[in-house]
């Protein structure tokens, strides 16, 4: 897959039903067109109040603080805290945890997959060069968390997601690698 650039700005926002927060739609595979049956989910969600997450059977997610102090999830087996300390979260997404903010509005990194058998998500430190690449059948996206960068498709800031099936960047800052089964 040649690779994307996807700037912050074109990224489409959708305020949640319940009133509680919005969520940037990154990308999703296969693309629908009511966006209801998908394999993965790329999004960010701002969180503004306490409130219920969304429940996803057959999906597993996995949640990455991006700012904000943080939040405590109620699952039926306890209180989990999602904070600086401990930034991710695996979880089942039949599991519709209770969320409570701990000092204000945050932000965080979705992934929501129905095939948990190969995916993996690492946060690394840009520093100048860094290329990488996944086999056929899998896709390879960075989220620049902080910092720039720049590729040959363009300049990266701080929101941006830049995917393909081999990635070649320059920069400084912090970002999400992931590898995604198509």
């Amino acid at each position: 897959m040649t690779p994307t650039l996807l700037p912050k700005t074109d990224q489409a926002t959708v305020a949640w039903k319940n009133g509680g927060g919005q969520t940037r739609q990154l990308l999703c595979w296969p693309k629908q067109g009511d966006g209801s049956d998908f394999r993965w989910r790329l999004s960010v969600a701002r969180i503004d109040r306490d409130g219920p997450f969304s429940a996803f059977p057959g999906y597993q997610r996995c949640l990455i603080l991006l700012d904000g102090a943080g939040m405590a999830l109620r699952f039926a087996s306890g209180d989990v805290r999602v904070d600086a300390e401990q930034p991710r979260i695996d979880f089942d997404g039949a599991q519709a945890p209770g969320c409570r903010l701990l000092d204000g509005p945050t932000s965080d990194f979705n992934l929501i997959i129905r095939d948990a058998d190969y995916y993996s998500v690492e946060t690394i430190e840009l520093d100048g060069n860094w290329s990488a690449s996944v086999e056929s059948g899998h896709l390879l996206a960075l989220y620049l968390c902080s910092g720039q960068a720049s590729c040959a498709e363009g300049a990266l800031n701080a929101g941006d997601l830049y995917y393909g099936s081999a990635l070649r960047l320059t920069g400084s800052g912090q970002a999400l690698v992931l590898r995604l089964p198509m």
